[in-house]
């Protein structure tokens, strides 16, 4: 019954795309770093700082859901997310611009995660989360397998980051249309 909704499957591709997106970037970002000139002791203190801004950015989004549209909420996120792609591309080897890039970073994506499990238990009731995370988790799951090895594809037939991230950047714009 619930796979039958068409509501279940437009979640599952919207957050299906976020995840490819996210997917692609979360294995490339020491590797682009350290491309970008940066040791590879600093990339990893660089995504440290991501990960700060994770942990910071859940209360912010989720104070947002409870007082907002859960559906403008996501877009938003999704939209953050993207910028921050642009602004970690934009930072190249500029340390204290890739410092800020990536808490800017880590401050749009923790909202995503939170958000499908407040869109799926609104939409079919939290009894039911159970066989609806049952439909969504494999497409989501598989999704975010798919975009490192995808990513690195591009890399290596193009010797650069820069068409990874701008399809990771586009898998986040998309994700949020649907």
């Amino acid at each position: 019954q619930i796979a039958g909704t068409s509501a279940i499957w437009v979640l599952s591709v919207a957050f299906g795309l976020y995840m490819l997106g996210l997917g692609s970037l979360m294995f490339h970002l020491a590797p682009y770093l350290t491309d970008e000139g940066f040791s590879l002791r600093t990339a990893t203190i660089l995504l440290s700082i991501w990960g700060v801004g994770d942990l910071v950015g859940r209360l912010p989004w989720g104070l947002l859901i409870e007082r907002a549209s859960v559906k403008y909420s996501a877009v938003a996120a999704f939209l953050v997310s993207s910028l921050a792609v642009l602004f970690i591309y934009l930072a190249g080897g500029h340390l204290l611009a890739a410092m800020g890039a990536l808490l800017f970073f880590g401050l749009a994506i923790p909202g995503t995660a939170t958000m499908q499990e407040v869109f799926l238990a609104n939409y079919y009731g939290r009894p039911s989360l159970g066989r609806v995370r049952s439909i969504t988790l494999p497409i989501v799951s598989l999704s975010s397998a798919a975009g490192a090895p995808l990513a690195g594809h591009i890399y290596d037939a193009t010797g650069s980051y820069h068409w990874a991230f701008v399809m990771s950047a586009t898998f986040f714009v998309l994700g949020s249309l649907a």
